[in-house]
Order: structure tokens, then C-alpha cells, then sequence
């Protein structure tokens, strides 16, 4: 299990980071856009337009 950063951008052209615990960027990619779809991560925007993990 690793540490990542996602960087999120929303619609509004919001941009948002992320710490999560994965296996890999996939994983993290996964985990955050699921915490955004349950309204774990605070944002104005409500779809997401990229996102991006990295290692931490």
C-alpha cells in the first residue's frame, strides 16, 4: 500500500487534491472518484472533468 496525491478538476474549473492510500495510481484514481461521488470531498462542482494520481 502506497501514498497518493489526485488532483481532481471539476466543470467549474475547480481544482482539488486528494491523499489516499492505494495499490496503485488506477486504485487512487478509483478511491477518489468515489469519495467525490459520496460527497466526501467538499467542491462546487459536481462532475468531475480530469483527474490525475501521483505518488506521494
Amino acid at each position: 500500500m502506497d501514498y497518493f496525491y489526485v488532483d481532481i478538476e471539476t466543470e467549474l474549473g475547480e481544482m482539488l487534491t486528494y491523499y489516499v492510500a492505494a495499490m496503485d495510481e488506477a486504485q487512487a484514481e478509483d478511491f477518489a472518484t468515489t469519495a467525490f461521488e459520496n460527497g466526501e470531498i467538499e467542491c462546487m462542482g459536481i462532475q468531475i472533468v480530469s483527474i490525475y494520481a501521483y505518488r506521494a
